[in-house]
Formats: C-alpha cells, structure tokens, sequence
C-alpha cells in the first residue's frame, strides 16, 4: 500500500478515495487556518541576548561621552594592582624563594639596569649640542636666581 500511495499522484488518488466525486473538496479535509500554526520571524539569539544588549548599550554611551571602551576606571586599576601585590606577598610569606631565585632576581634586576643606563647614554650621544649648552645656561640662571 505504502509502495502504491507514493508511485500514484494526487488526481489518482483523489481518484481511488473519491470515486462518486470529479473534483474533491480538499478544504474538508485539511484543517482551517485558525487551527495552523503560522509561521513568525525566529528571533535573532545574538540581539535577543541580555549581553550583547549591555554591550551595545555600554559601547553607544561610550561613544556619548568620548571615552574609550572596556577601559577601566583609575581607581579600580589601582585596587586591582593593590591585590596583585598582597597576594603575591603572601604567596611570597608562604613559599620563601630560594637562594638560587633570589640570586637570578638580582641579577636580573643588575642587567635590566645596565641596559637602561646604555639606552639613556645612547640618546644623549644622540642630542645635538646645543641642547647641552642651553641645558647648563638654565641650570646657572636657576642657580644665580636661587642665590640670590
């Protein structure tokens, strides 16, 4: 039955199941309009999402004001740095470094320094000297006008 019903078309079988009727009243058969279920717009879950909805709302006030977004607050950035440092310090009261650590810290420390002492000699090596001449004809203004 199941091979018949799928080789036949419509008419053929508007056919067989009406035979006394020409041209069968399909609407009988098929549930009214209020019974459907009609089709609507699938909502878009990206703009439907309460984040992006703060997102959005967080980068148009932003763009108001002229402040760059997801930057944080002074005062949070200093609280925050504030933790970091009392929690490395306790990790610090609780698991002591070893001489070795303490000996490559200094080191490190040493060769940081001597790098921006060559930095800093390179830029001056790199000012023209009369940057040098106006520099000390400051200090000594500075210095007679201090004296005096």
């Amino acid at each position: 039955l199941t091979v018949l019903f799928r080789a036949t078309s419509t008419a053929n079988l508007a056919s067989t199941c009406f035979p006394s009727q020409k041209s069968p009243n399909f609407s009988v058969l098929l549930p009214s309009d209020d019974d459907l279920i009609k089709p609507r717009k699938l909502p878009n879950p990206i703009l439907a999402s309460h984040q992006h909805r703060a997102l959005h709302q967080e980068l148009l006030f932003c763009h108001r004001r002229g402040v760059l977004p997801r930057r944080k607050p002074e005062l949070q950035c200093v609280l925050e740095h504030k933790q970091r440092e009392q929690r490395k310090q306790r990790e610090v009261a609780i698991h002591p470094p070893s001489d070795l650590e303490v000996k490559l810290r200094t080191r490190l420390q040493r060769l940081q320094y001597e790098l921006e002492e060559q930095k800093r000699s390179e830029s001056l090596k790199n000012v023209p000297e009369f940057v040098f001449v106006r520099q000390t004809l400051n200090r000594t203004e500075a210095d007679f006008q201090f004296k005096s």
